[in-house]
């Protein structure tokens, strides 16, 4: 039995143990059932004030943020969403990978002591 008011967070993966698939050769011995949670976000706007306002009030309240001070130095950027399906191709849909070989670069390997 998992633990009163232990709140699950979204990617946790908590284990079941027993309830897995079942040993090579032995179908009564089972292994850990492992159970990641994804939490499913309301649509932006599809809450009203009432809702948001419960929820405030039932969820910790959110991390102070430091604000930034006029002297100190900091840079801005732009987030945009990420395009995952091509994440790691460069142009022409090659693999950005580390593979120094095709540009003529050197591997360099760990010295054993």
């Amino acid at each position: 039995m998992y633990p009163k008011n232990q709140i699950i967070k979204p990617g946790d993966i908590k284990a079941i143990d027993d309830e897995g698939m079942p040993m090579h050769k032995n179908p009564f011995v089972k292994g850990k059932l492992f159970v990641r949670f994804e939490v499913e976000f309301p649509a932006p706007g599809s809450l009203d004030a009432s809702a948001c306002a419960s929820l405030a009030k039932a969820l910790p309240a959110p991390p102070k943020i430091p604000a930034f001070k006029d002297d100190e130095e900091h840079e801005e950027v732009t987030m945009h969403a990420a395009d995952i399906e091509n994440m790691g191709k460069g142009q022409g849909g090659r693999q950005d990978d580390d593979d120094d070989d095709e540009r003529g670069g050197q591997r360099v390997q760990c010295a054993q002591q």
